[in-house]
């Protein structure tokens, strides 16, 4: 079980650099994000507790993206899928990349023109692949835990 979970975490921060490429503008971003994800997926092969608990908070930070007029959240890396829901109208996304936002007290236009198939300034963003692999993480990390304390 541990394997899956570190290849997951291994694609997740590869995806970006495969999908996109390393010839766009945010090669050494998408190079960075995979050096890291390779390392976090290394740890989790190896089963370190403190890695096991760096992934999940990363991977949760990952399930909700929120942006509305006074707060913004949106931490993305790898594939996010999963429906979409605004006060007027719901479906279904798919994303490929690797990026940061967040804000307080201010719109964030960016997020419209990312997520072009909103047409609306306030929604939130359900990442599936997020919440499925935060679960992984964390039925692996309590095994790991369990076998600790019996041994």
């Amino acid at each position: 079980m541990k394997q899956i979970v570190s290849i997951l975490v291994l694609l997740q921060g590869f995806s970006p650099m495969l999908v996109l490429g390393c010839l766009t503008p945010a090669r050494y971003t998408y190079i960075t994000v995979a050096v890291i994800y390779a390392l976090i997926a290394l740890g989790l092969w190896k089963a370190k507790r403190w890695v096991f608990i760096l992934a999940i908070l990363i991977t949760l930070a990952q399930t909700v993206t929120i942006n509305s007029p006074s707060y913004v959240w949106d931490l993305a890396v790898g594939f996010k899928f999963g429906p979409f829901i605004t006060h007027l109208a719901y479906g279904g996304y798919f994303y490929v990349g690797a990026h940061f936002d967040a804000d307080f007290h201010r719109p964030n236009p960016r997020m419209l023109q990312m997520y072009t198939f909103v047409h609306e300034d306030t929604f939130v963003l359900i990442n599936l692949f997020a919440i499925i692999l935060t679960i992984l993480l964390l039925i692996q990390f309590c095994r790991i835990r369990r076998q600790t304390t019996d041994s």
